[in-house]
C-alpha cells in the first residue's frame, strides 16, 4: 500500500474548499465522519468520481462499524480502496501501451476483492469482465461498486473449483501467495486461458527475497514471516495477530522465488515473459546492488529492532532470527560473486533481490 502523508491529494482536492483541518486533523476527521456522514460523503464522492456513490457510503460505514475511523492512517485506506478504481485505469492503459490490449477481449480477474479492475477493464473497452474470489464479503462490495455495469462476480476458489468458462485476458494480481498451492493455480490458469495469440494472463506476486519485503512481510508487517515455510508461518501470523487484536484474515502460504513460479508455469504449457524492460533491469538496481554490504548491515540492525516488538515466545523470535540470518548468508553470498560488468548475473539478481512485485506475462 502507498504510504501517504499531509501533502496527499485530499488536502488540495477543490472539494475540500477552506476545511483543510478534515485532512490534517484526525480527532476534526474523525468528528466530522462521525457527526457529518451524509456531508462527509459527499467530500469522498467528489474526490473519487469514478467510484458509485452507493459504494462509498457502504465503505464508510464499514470504516466505523469496524472501528477503523479511528485510526489515524484512515486516508491510507480510503486511498487503497477507492483510488484503486483511477488507478487500474491507467494500469490498464500502461498495459495497452506495451502491446496488451483488453479492448474487445473477455477479461477474468482472479482474487476479484473490490471489483475495481473489473470496471477498469470495462471502461477502457473488454468486450465482458467477470470476478471470482473466496470472499462473500469482499464480493458483496464488489456486487455494489459494480453495480453499474455489466461485470459478472462469482464465489469461486481458483484451487479447489473448476472454472467453466476460458478468457482471452486473466489477470491475478497479488493472490499466488494467498493461496494453498500457487502451481494449481498457474494449472487453472492454464486451462482457462484462451490459446489465441493475442490472449494473455497477467500475474504479480510479493518477492520473497525483496529486502523490504523480508524486513517487513507486506500483508502481515512481521520480520521474517516471508521466508518461513507456511505451517510456521500461519502460527506465528495467529499469535501476533491475536495480541493485536488484528482482523486480516488472509491465510499465509508459502511464497516462492521467480524461477520457481517460471518453472510452474512452464509445466503447464505456458510461456513466461517478464514485464521489466532491460533498460530497468541493467541500471535500476546498480547501486543498490554496489552496496549490498551497507544494505545487508542496515538490514541486520532494523530487523533486530522490529523484532523487540512481536509478542511472541522465544522459540519463534528464534524462528525468525534464523530465517533472517540464512536470508542474509544467502544475499551476501550471491552479490559477492557477481563479477563487474556480469549482465547475466546481474539479471539474476534483479528478479531474486529486486523486482518488486515480480510481475510476467503468461501465454500459451
Amino acid at each position: 500500500m502507498t504510504t501517504t502523508n499531509e501533502s496527499s491529494s485530499f488536502q488540495t482536492h477543490p472539494a475540500i474548499g477552506a476545511d483543510t483541518r478534515l485532512w490534517t486533523d484526525h480527532d476534526h476527521r474523525r468528528e466530522v465522519a462521525l457527526e457529518n456522514r451524509e456531508g462527509f460523503t459527499d467530500l469522498i464522492c467528489d474526490r473519487f468520481p469514478l467510484v458509485p456513490r452507493n459504494y462509498i457510503a457502504y465503505y464508510l460505514e464499514h470504516l466505523v462499524v469496524e472501528h477503523h475511523i479511528e485510526n489515524p492512517l484512515i486516508e491510507r485506506y480510503l486511498e487503497a480502496e477507492l483510488g484503486v478504481v483511477a488507478k487500474y485505469r491507467e494500469f490498464i492503459r500502461d498495459l495497452a501501451a506495451g502491446g496488451l490490449s483488453v479492448v474487445g477481449q473477455s477479461c477474468l480477474d482472479i482474487g476479484c476483492s473490490n471489483g475495481a479492475l473489473l470496471l477498469a477493464c470495462l471502461g477502457e473497452g473488454a468486450s465482458s469482465a467477470m470476478g471470482i474470489d473466496i470472499s462473500s464479503a469482499r464480493l458483496q462490495g464488489a456486487a455494489l461498486l459494480c453495480s453499474e455495469s455489466e461485470a459478472r462476480l462469482a464465489c469461486i476458489d481458483i484451487v479447489t473449483e473448476p472454472l467453466a468458462e476460458t478468457f482471452d485476458v486473466i489477470f491475478c494480481t497479488d493472490v499466488l501467495e494467498h493461496v494453498e498451492n500457487a502451481e494449481t493455480a498457474l494449472r487453472k490458469i492454464a486451462s482457462a486461458l484462451h490459446d489465441d495469440a493475442k490472449a494473455f494472463a497477467y500475474v504479480t506476486v510479493f518477492n520473497r527475497n525483496a529486502m523490504q519485503n523480508v524486513l517487513e512481510e507486506p500483508h502481515f508487517s512481521v520480520p521474517g514471516l516471508i521466508r518461513l515455510a507456511a505451517k510456521d508461518g500461519q502460527r506465528i501470523w495467529n499469535a501476533v495477530r491475536s495480541a493485536f487484536h488484528g482482523q486480516l484474515e488472509y491465510g499465509v502460504y508459502d511464497w516462492h522465488d521467480y524461477s520457481e513460479y517460471v518453472e510452474m508455469a512452464e509445466r503447464y504449457g505456458l510461456t513466461v515473459k517478464h514485464f521489466y524492460s532491460e533498460d530497468t533491469i541493467l541500471t535500476s538496481c546498480a547501486v543498490e546492488m554496489a552496496q549490498y554490504e551497507e544494505n545487508a548491515t542496515r538490514f541486520e540492525r532494523e530487523f533486530a529492532e522490529r523484532r523487540l516488538d512481536l509478542p511472541l515466545p522465544d522459540a519463534d523470535l528464534q524462528l525468525l532470527d534464523s530465517a533472517a540470518a540464512e536470508y542474509l548468508q544467502e544475499f551476501r553470498r550471491d552479490h559477492a560473486s557477481r563479477k563487474g560488468e556480469d549482465l547475466e548475473a546481474t539479471r539474476r539478481l534483479f528478479f531474486k533481490y529486486y523486482a518488486q512485485p515480480l510481475a510476467f506475462v503468461l501465454s500459451h
